[in-house]
């Protein structure tokens, strides 16, 4: 993996844990410019967020970071 991609994935996952949601079954990588997020997303106790609407804001903020060509998200929301 280039630098390049390692930081860009790293910012990818910093911007996803500021959502209210549990990520711990995502993946993050980055190679050419190109994000992928693959895996699951769960609520977080006590919270009726809807994951699916959560998870396309998520994107279209990661696609407005500098570097980023495009964003491919294959994510199960549970």
């Amino acid at each position: 993996m280039r630098p390049e991609d390692a930081i860009l994935a790293k910012s990818v996952m910093s911007e996803l844990t500021r959502r209210r949601i549990n990520i711990s079954g995502l993946r993050v990588t980055a190679s050419m410019g190109i994000v992928r997020i693959e895996g699951v997303v769960r609520r977080i106790r006590g919270d009726n967020r809807d994951l699916n609407a959560e998870m396309e804001r998520a994107r279209d903020i990661i696609k407005r970071k500098p570097g980023v060509r495009d964003v491919v998200m294959n994510v199960k929301v549970r």
